[in-house]
């Protein structure tokens, strides 16, 4: 059985969807979504980056983005 490196190191204080972990000795930013248990998830060096990843994916499923994406026409 393979052990995941991966160590959980804390949610973002700004962002909803967003984590921050430790993995192959950097820290990452870990975005990831399950909707009807359909599992998303990227990795990112920053954590805006991986805040638009987590609205991107939002949009494309047909929601509407909650950290740094508005819709189109709002302010």
């Amino acid at each position: 059985m393979h052990r995941d490196s991966r160590k959980y190191i804390g949610k973002s204080e700004r962002y909803k969807g967003v984590s921050q972990i430790y993995q192959d000795g950097k820290y990452k930013w870990w975005a990831r979504c399950y909707v009807n248990y359909n599992k998303w998830e990227k990795y990112a060096d920053t954590e805006r980056e991986a805040a638009i990843a987590y609205d991107k994916y939002m949009i494309k499923i047909g929601r509407e983005p909650v950290n740094v994406l508005k819709i189109k026409g709002q302010v």
